[in-house]
């Protein structure tokens, strides 16, 4: 008689199951620690980056504002800081609500952003305010820098209000300029003594009719 012996038939364990538990818990520690870099990289990048308008972050632009200094101080570019602020935002939140002033926000800044070249930095300073920076080559004259402000005061002549695209408000910018030559030397503050002249240009601007840039040369007594 022929005798037939069924054995249960044993399954290997999961890969991480026949891992030793000092080495269990080595791969599980790596891939906490690769999960928390990731996340700290999107938090990096949430932190560097306009809600709103998707350009970089008020703390972004003004890391880039420093290095732009440097490489200035250093001899390697002409620093052009531009303040830009959408004309007349307060009237647009009143006549079509924030909302729809949100959505002429962030159509600025596509435009804005679409008109920038590579060198350049773009960001969100607060509100409708935004900071362009321009860095030229020590033999690119002034007259360069005028036509580059001016292609983003015509960029944004027209922009939608809403999602509707027959629907444009006649929308404006002003812009003020400072330009910082190579062979100004870093200062102690130098940053805020750049935003103070170039708002003080933003404002010289406004008050001679707006939708128009003024250019001024930093001086580091101001």
């Amino acid at each position: 008689m022929e005798i037939t012996l069924d054995y249960p038939k044993i399954k290997a364990p999961p890969p991480e199951q026949a891992l030793a538990p000092e080495a269990q818990r080595l791969a599980e520690l790596q891939a906490r620690i690769k999960q928390l870099e990731t996340e700290n990289v999107r938090l990096r990048e949430l932190a560097l980056t306009d809600e709103l308008t998707g350009l970089k972050s008020r703390r972004a632009i003004l890391d880039s504002l420093d290095q732009e200094i440097d490489r200035a101080n250093r001899g390697k570019i002409k620093l052009c800081a531009v303040y830009i602020d959408v004309d007349n935002f307060k009237k647009v939140n009143t006549d079509y609500g924030h909302e729809q002033g949100d959505e002429v926000l962030r159509k600025v800044a596509e435009k804005l952003k679409n008109g920038t070249r590579k060198a350049d930095s773009l960001g969100r300073l607060s509100g409708d305010e935004f900071l362009l920076l321009v860095p030229l080559d020590p033999d690119e004259q002034e007259e360069d820098l005028e036509n580059i402000l001016q292609r983003h005061i015509e960029a944004v002549r027209q922009v939608n209000r809403s999602n509707r695209p027959e629907e444009f408000i006649d929308q404006t910018i002003s812009l003020g300029c400072v330009i910082v030559s190579p062979e100004i030397s870093l200062a102690e503050n130098m940053a805020k003594k750049i935003k103070e002249q170039a708002d003080q240009a933003l404002s010289s601007s406004k008050a001679a009719g707006k939708s128009r840039f003024v250019i001024a040369h930093y001086h580091p007594t101001f």
